[in-house]
């Protein structure tokens, strides 16, 4: 249900009529596996430079750039 949801995205009510479970459920559920992936994030995404000191090269594209740079 969750990667549904986000996959889409879809709503909470739409996600009720697809698989059947009450509004109650569906917000549960996904705010148990937002947690569940809040938790893990600190472990999987790691940045290479942790104080952000160079800017990766597309984001040093003219259209972008307006927004990084200082």
């Amino acid at each position: 249900m969750f990667l549904w949801t986000c996959g889409g995205p879809q709503s909470f009510r739409q996600v009720k009529n697809k698989f059947g479970h009450s509004l109650e459920i569906v917000s549960r559920k996904f705010s148990g596996a937002l947690d569940s992936i809040n938790r893990m994030v600190v472990d999987i995404i790691k940045s290479k430079d942790p104080q952000f000191k160079e800017v990766h090269s597309r984001l040093q594209a003219p259209r972008f750039w307006d927004h990084f740079k200082e």
